[in-house]
C-alpha cells in the first residue's frame, strides 16, 4: 500500500545527504577530468554509476528489474506479451483550437488498431488499460472498469494518515520565510475571496511571469526536490515512493500507436545541477481514455522507477478532493525556451476549476514546450492543524487557442501554423473522478522493490 507522502527518519535523511555529496563530487570530479584525460573520465564515471545504484537500489540489474516488473503485473490480472514501438521525435505541449472537436471515448485511433492487430490482442474495445515497459513489452488488462476497483485504493494511495506529503531535508530550518499568502502577493486575490489558506511557494515578484526556483531549493527543499524532469524533455513529480506524475503525451503518443523515448527522471534537476541523479523507468501508464482513443481530458500518466527514491526524496499527493471554485496552485516544470534543464516556477491565481472531472482547468501561468506534466499543487501550510498539506489536482498539458477563421474554410481542417492567433489559454487534466481512481489504482499494481 501506498502512504500520502513520506517523512523519512533520520537514518534516510542522513543517506540522501550522502547520496548528494558523492553525486556533486562525481560531477566536479567529471568537469576536472575534461582536462586531465581519459582515465580519470572513468574513474568518475565510476563514481557516477556507483551513485545512481545506490540510490536505485541495490541486488539487481535493469534486466532483472523488469522480469519482476512483468511478474509482479501477471500477478494482479495483467497480460504482458506483444510490444509496441518507440517514437524518438520531439514531445511538446498539445494545442487546438477552440472549437475543435476532441476525441471521445469510443473510437481507438487507428494507430491503436494496427498494433492491436499486429498483435493480436483483439478488440481494443475489450481491453481496460494498457502499461508500457521501457524495452517496449506491453501489459494489457480486461474486462475491468473504473466501478470494480477496490474503493480502499482511495485512501492507500496518497491519503496517508500524517498529511505530509514528502518532508523538508534536514538543516533547512522554517521555510516560511519564502512563502506569501495569496494577500501579499502583487497578483493576488481579488476583492471579496478568501483563499488565505492556500500559500505560494516563492515569491514572484510583480510585473514578472515566473521565476527561476533557486539550485538550493531544488537540491534541498520539499517539495522541489519531487519536481523533475524526463529525458525527453517534459516534467513531472514524483507522487509514490516509486512513481511520478506526468502528461500521457509525454509516455504514449496514441496517434502514432507507439511509446515516447526519454522516461528516466531526474527530481530536483535544476541546469547543470542533478542532485538526485536520474532514476531509471521501468514502465509507464497513459490513462486509458487518453492511450487508445486520444481523449485530451485524460491526457495523464504514472511511470513506475527503480527502487524506492521517493521515500528519501519526498512526494506530493495525487488529487484533491476538496479545491475551491478560483483556487490559487502553484506550478514548476522545465519550460523549453530557458536554458536546458533549468527548473521554473509560477504562481497560478484564480484558476478555473470545473464543476466536474469532464472540462479542463485553465489558468493563467506562463508555461512552453518543455512544460508538459508540470505539477500543478496546491499548498495549505496547516498551521494550528495536523501540518502542510501538499495536493497535485492538475496535471498542465497544453494550450487552448482562439484562431480567426478564414472565410470559406473547414475550421476541422486548420492547421495552426497557417492562421491567426488570437489568443491563447493554458489548461491542464483535472485528476478527479474515475480518472483519479484509475490512476491510483494503477500505481497499487505497479508494486515498489521491497526494501
Amino acid at each position: 500500500m501506498l502512504s500520502g507522502g513520506w517523512a523519512p527518519g533520520r537514518f534516510s535523511c542522513r543517506r540522501i545527504h550522502i547520496v548528494r555529496r558523492a553525486r556533486l563530487a562525481a560531477e566536479a570530479l567529471a568537469e576536472a577530468c575534461a582536462a586531465m584525460g581519459s582515465l580519470l573520465f572513468l574513474v568518475a564515471g565510476l563514481a557516477s554509476l556507483f551513485v545512481l545504484g545506490c540510490q536505485a537500489g541495490a541486488g539487481l540489474e535493469g534486466g532483472e528489474y523488469l522480469g519482476a516488473c512483468i511478474r509482479r503485473m501477471e500477478a494482479v490480472g495483467w497480460e504482458c506479451t506483444g510490444a509496441v514501438g518507440v517514437d524518438e521525435g520531439p514531445v511538446g505541449e498539445v494545442v487546438r483550437w477552440e472549437g475543435e472537436a476532441r476525441r471521445g471515448d469510443s473510437t481507438p485511433t487507428a494507430a491503436i488498431e494496427a498494433v492491436w492487430a499486429a498483435n493480436g490482442w483483439g478488440r481494443v474495445e475489450e481491453a481496460a488499460g494498457m502499461t508500457v515497459l521501457v524495452d517496449g513489452t506491453a501489459c494489457l488488462r480486461r474486462n475491468w472498469t473504473i466501478a470494480s476497483i477496490d474503493r480502499s485504493a482511495e485512501v492507500a494511495v496518497g491519503k496517508g494518515p500524517e498529511r505530509h506529503a514528502g518532508r523538508k531535508l534536514a538543516g533547512l530550518g522554517d521555510a516560511g520565510a519564502g512563502r506569501r499568502s495569496l494577500r501579499m502577493r502583487g497578483r493576488g486575490k481579488g476583492e471579496g475571496e478568501d483563499k488565505g489558506d492556500l500559500e505560494a511557494e516563492i515569491v514572484v515578484p510583480s510585473g514578472e511571469e515566473q521565476v527561476r526556483v533557486p539550485v538550493n531549493e531544488s537540491s534541498e527543499r520539499f517539495p522541489f526536490t519531487a519536481v523533475g524532469m524526463l529525458d525527453n524533455g517534459c516534467s513531472g513529480v514524483l507522487v509514490g515512493p516509486c512513481h511520478y506524475l506526468t502528461a500521457g503525451h509525454c509516455v504514449l503518443d496514441p496517434g502514432g500507436g507507439n511509446r515516447r523515448w526519454g522516461l528516466d527522471f531526474s527530481p530536483g534537476k535544476n541546469g547543470r545541477s542533478a542532485p538526485f541523479g536520474r532514476l531509471r523507468a521501468l514502465q509507464a501508464y497513459a490513462a486509458v481514455k487518453w492511450s487508445l482513443f486520444e481523449d485530451d481530458l485524460a491526457d495523464a500518466a504514472v511511470v513506475q522507477v527503480e527502487g524506492r527514491p521517493g521515500e528519501a526524496i519526498g512526494y506530493m499527493e495525487i488529487g484533491d478532493g476538496d479545491l475551491p471554485k478560483g483556487a490559487s496552485l502553484n506550478l514548476a516544470g522545465y519550460p523549453s525556451d530557458k536554458p536546458n534543464g533549468e527548473m521554473w516556477y509560477d504562481f497560478c491565481d484564480k484558476v478555473e476549476i470545473p464543476p466536474n472531472p469532464q472540462q479542463f482547468v485553465f489558468h493563467n501561468c506562463k508555461t512552453y514546450n518543455g512544460n508538459s506534466g508540470s505539477p500543478m499543487w496546491s499548498y495549505s501550510p496547516g498551521e494550528g492543524g495536523p501540518g502542510p498539506l501538499r495536493q497535485v489536482p492538475v496535471v498542465h498539458t497544453g494550450l487552448q487557442a482562439v484562431v480567426l477563421v478564414p472565410i470559406g474554410q473547414n475550421a476541422t481542417s486548420l492547421n495552426l501554423d497557417d492562421v491567426d492567433v488570437l489568443s491563447k489559454r493554458a489548461r491542464g487534466t483535472f485528476l478527479m473522478g474515475s480518472l483519479l481512481r484509475e490512476l491510483r489504482s494503477v500505481m497499487e499494481d505497479m508494486v515498489c522493490e521491497e526494501r
